[in-house]
């Protein structure tokens, strides 16, 4: 990923393709070029789960403390994909929520960690952490935070496992390189009357252009 020849995204004025002209090879070659790389994209889905119910709500609104964040939903593990630099790919994410009330509001706060490590990364404002701006409805939107997340070098360290495998029917087991980690989603609410809910979560790998 990607497999588009040069690599990357191509962006041109779409004045360069006159309705009534042929487009020239190199435009066309990079018009195609831009579907391989979106396609690329776009088929990296590592989360995409949403509530089969009308509401999804993993707290007790009567046992939560106000500005506490509490975990709500936890991925199953997944593969990433590493950068040259040793850095996992950026990851694009959306939470669905809502704070059950039209006046108080509640927070959202998705964590891209290796198995067992979401809790300590969940008050840094690391490149894994993704915060949702603060939240007041009565009714589920999806969200999606500005920047990207993704694993660090240190993160990638401490996510990477060696197994044992084979490569072939029968074959002799060999050593290879693992990489897995889980999207955690905490909540928190301002005050007593708000209900931090979830409703979905989706994360994609994303090549950026």
């Amino acid at each position: 990923m990607p497999s588009s020849e040069l690599g990357h995204y191509v962006r041109f004025d779409e004045a360069n393709v006159d309705s009534q002209e042929y487009c020239d090879t190199g435009i066309s070659r990079r018009a195609i070029g831009n579907l391989d790389h979106l396609a690329d994209q776009y088929a990296q889905q590592r989360v995409n789960w949403v509530s089969h119910s009308s509401l999804y709500l993993t707290q007790d609104a009567a046992s939560i403390t106000d500005d506490v964040y509490y975990p709500m939903w936890t991925s199953t593990p997944f593969d990433l994909h590493v950068r040259e630099d040793l850095e996992s790919y950026r990851c694009f994410v959306r939470l669905r929520v809502q704070s059950d009330d039209a006046v108080q509001s509640a927070v959202f706060r998705a964590i891209l960690a290796p198995e067992g490590d979401a809790e300590a990364d969940l008050f840094t404002a690391g490149v894994n952490v993704f915060t949702t701006a603060t939240i007041t409805s009565a009714t589920f939107a999806w969200v999606s935070g500005g920047s990207l997340i993704y694993l660090d070098r240190d993160h990638v360290r401490r996510a990477t496992r060696t197994v044992s495998t084979v490569d072939s029917v029968g074959g002799t087991p060999v050593t290879a390189t693992w990489l897995r980690a889980r999207l955690h989603v905490w909540g928190a609410r301002s005050n007593s009357q708000a209900e931090p809910r979830l409703g979905g979560v989706h994360l994609r790998e994303y090549y950026h252009p």
